[in-house]
């Protein structure tokens, strides 16, 4: 799973990459907090083979927006 990713004024709150076997129980791959980047980067996690569903969430806002280009799952 290979996606860029960005914060928009982006300030504190948690954004979570996750992934599904079922769809019902999420795991997370990555988690950002105050490391979010300014300007688009690249990051790559690997998803379990068993998991079937991947998601971006966006689990407390504090302020600002995430910007999300080019995913590719391979």
């Amino acid at each position: 799973l290979t996606y860029y990713i960005t914060g928009n004024s982006f300030s504190g709150g948690t954004f979570e990459v996750q992934e599904s076997v079922n769809g019902n129980t999420w795991t997370t791959l990555r988690t950002f907090t105050t490391n979010m980047p300014t300007n688009y980067t690249m990051f790559t996690d690997q998803p379990a083979a068993a998991s079937r569903y991947v998601r971006f969430n966006y689990t407390q806002k504090n302020s600002g927006n995430v910007g999300l280009d080019d995913v590719s799952i391979a």
